[in-house]
């Protein structure tokens, strides 16, 4: 059922936005919204999965697919545990993508290394108008 709705979204061709916040998101459907972004990577402007991925390895082929997003204006992961490795490729995404305007990292349970990569890459993104870091940790 999840593909075939990531698939019609992606058949669509008027849809930019896509929010499928608060839903429980497996592995597949990630793995086939990542799959249909390498295939159109200008299609959206604004993705929000706030809240949906509760597991790092689901998310991670979908953070790989991000630097292709060249058209990417607003990112809502919001709730969505990433890696240090996920926080690099997302890094990436930051350097390279200057149509981004809204970042939303809150709640992702970010590591120490993970910050610094964010940091790092916000320091040379000055697109962003918008950035959330709430409930991560900061004690480092």
């Amino acid at each position: 059922m999840a593909t075939a709705l990531v698939f019609s979204v992606f058949m669509n061709p008027h849809l930019k936005r896509i929010t499928f916040a608060y839903n429980f998101i497996r592995q597949t459907f990630t793995r086939t919204l990542a799959k249909l972004i390498a295939l159109q990577p200008a299609k959206l402007t604004d993705l929000n999965l706030m809240g949906s991925i509760l597991f790092a390895d689901h998310i991670d082929p979908l953070i790989r697919e991000l630097p292709k997003m060249t058209q990417l204006t607003n990112l809502n992961i919001a709730g969505c545990a990433l890696t240090g490795a996920s926080c690099r490729s997302l890094s990436l995404f930051m350097i390279k993508c200057f149509t981004l305007r809204t970042l939303d990292v809150s709640h992702c349970r970010i590591s120490y290394q993970g910050s610094r990569y964010l940091m790092d890459a916000l320091n040379r993104n000055t697109c962003i108008r918008n950035f959330n870091f709430s409930h991560n940790d900061l004690n480092s």
